[in-house]
This record gives C-alpha cells, structure tokens and sequence, in this order.
C-alpha cells in the first residue's frame, strides 16, 4: 500500500496541509480566515477602582491584565500580578470580572456580589469566594491554626 504524500504550505506565517499544494493553501489560509473571525476588541472592566484590561491574540489565545488597582503604590509601578489567559475572549472576561471583584471586596460587603459579574453562577462563585474569606478571617480571629482555618472555611463554602 502506498502511503498518502503530505504537503506542507506557509503563506504569510500561517501554516497549512493537504494533498497537493492547492489543498494546503486552502488550509493555510482557514487558518487565516479563523484567526481574524470573531471579536478582537479590548474589553475593560473595572469596579472600585481596580481595572481590568482583556484582549484577544491573533493566535486565538485571550489574556488579561490587572492593570490598575487601588492596592498600587502612587507614583508606583502598575500591578501586573493578575493575569488570566482562555481560549475565548467571554471566557478570559469571566476570570478577569472575578478578579476585579475580589480586588474591590471588603469585609464590610458581605456576601453581596457586585453587578460587574453577569451571571447567576459568576455570582454564586463569588459569594462562596467572600463567605470563605469571611469564615476564614473569623476563625483567625477566634485563634484557630491556619491550617484548621483553612479547612474549616472551606467545608462552610
């Protein structure tokens, strides 16, 4: 049985197969066609001060940067510490909602979650989020050793 050739084709960075030449052209510029599909344009979201900065890559790759928050030192660097990276944009936007919220919580908030997150579980995460902090805080408070804290904030969530 003769075993099938497969050709190889880059046309302007991306790279595509086939049979023939024709046929990984074609798949070659797919690969185009579906990198530039969908959306491409930055979202922001910020709440309380902290704002969040989400793109998508060409290489379908979505990431996400803390790019300002009100914990950044005046004059100082901007945090950088929290990033997030999915394969969709809406994805990537749902981790960066998250960290902001957790960013601009206080204790003082409760359980209450912040209208920047979308939905009914983006929200129910959050709340078990808080309420681990909360129950976390009380039982360092109370003198428990962190490593019960930890594990006894964790069965109350």
């Amino acid at each position: 049985m003769k075993r099938q050739k497969t050709v190889y084709a880059n046309l302007y960075g991306a790279e595509g197969q086939g049979r023939n030449k024709t046929e990984a052209k074609k798949d070659a510029i797919a690969t185009i066609e579906k990198t530039f599909a969908g959306q491409h344009s930055p979202i922001i979201i910020s709440w309380r001060g902290n704002i969040g900065l989400v793109w998508r890559e060409l290489a379908d790759v979505c990431s996400g940067v803390v790019v300002f928050s009100n914990s950044t030192p005046k004059n100082g660097p901007l945090n950088r510490g929290v990033t997030c990276h999915n394969n969709d944009i809406d994805g990537a936007a749902r981790i960066m909602r998250q960290h902001i919220a957790q960013l601009g919580w206080t204790f003082a908030d409760g359980e209450s979650a912040p209208n920047i997150l979308k939905d009914e579980s983006e929200k129910d995460n959050f709340r078990r989020w808080a309420r681990f902090q909360r129950k976390y805080r009380e039982l360092r408070l109370a003198g428990v050793p962190e490593t019960e804290c930890h594990a006894q904030a964790c069965a109350a969530c």
